[in-house]
């Protein structure tokens, strides 16, 4: 099972910020002391609205009806504003369901030991859940590809927590992952800027990714 974001519980006056226990198997927020991503940490939310940009159901061949919203860059065709690559690369190769379009022809390498990180985006309850496409280099249980969230809310409160882990043996071949959630541990009215991290083990193998979707509709 994949480890899933639960946001870090903290209160202010008359308002829970940024977290809601809703979810299992999730990893609690981590210090910032020593933490190689801090460096990335995405800046405080404007406002308490984030903007709900255009959607549909790309992932209706494989069965999910829901609308969804590509990240920034997040299909690694063309421009990728906001991303930072530290090893990872573009490379030839889609997933092979050409969600986004069928003239697509790259996707995100992220060697051993390497990492990706995406464009901060505004994160409320109306964007729920998040889905992308991964294959593993090696498809041993070993082999993992790690999701890294850093959030900060408008309170000042910021920090990392894991969004979700995938073990090589379910990726041999191109996958999509899972609907996985997102805003929706978040209540009504949190608003927090989020970055993800995309990771591969130093010890594992290389990852392959692609089209990174949110979902903008609350269920």
């Amino acid at each position: 099972m994949p480890y899933v974001i639960r946001w870090p519980h903290k209160r202010v006056i008359a308002s829970a910020v940024a977290s809601l226990s809703l979810l299992v198997c999730a990893s609690p927020a981590a210090a910032w002391g020593g933490s190689p991503y801090q460096q990335y940490q995405p800046p405080a939310p404007a406002s308490s609205n984030c903007p709900v940009p255009p959607s549909s159901s790309v992932f209706s061949a494989l069965g999910d009806t829901a609308s969804y919203s590509l990240m920034p860059g997040g299909s690694f065709e063309g421009p990728t504003p906001g991303w930072a690559f530290n090893g990872a690369s573009i490379v030839a190769g889609n997933e092979p369901w050409s969600v986004n379009s069928a003239d697509d022809s790259q996707s995100l390498n992220i060697p051993s030991g390497s990492n990706a990180v995406s464009p901060t985006f505004c994160l409320t309850s109306q964007l729920p859940s998040w889905r992308f496409f991964a294959q593993a280099g090696n498809g041993s249980w070993g082999t993992q590809l790690h999701v890294t969230a850093l959030w900060a809310d408008r309170y000042g409160n910021s920090g990392q927590m894991t969004a979700t882990t995938l073990n090589g043996n379910g990726f041999t071949t191109w996958q999509a992952t899972s609907s996985l959630p997102l805003g929706s541990v978040l209540s009504p009215g949190n608003t927090v800027n989020v970055r993800f991290v995309f990771s591969a083990d130093s010890n594992g193998a290389a990852w392959n990714i692609d089209d990174v979707y949110v979902d903008p509709y609350a269920r």
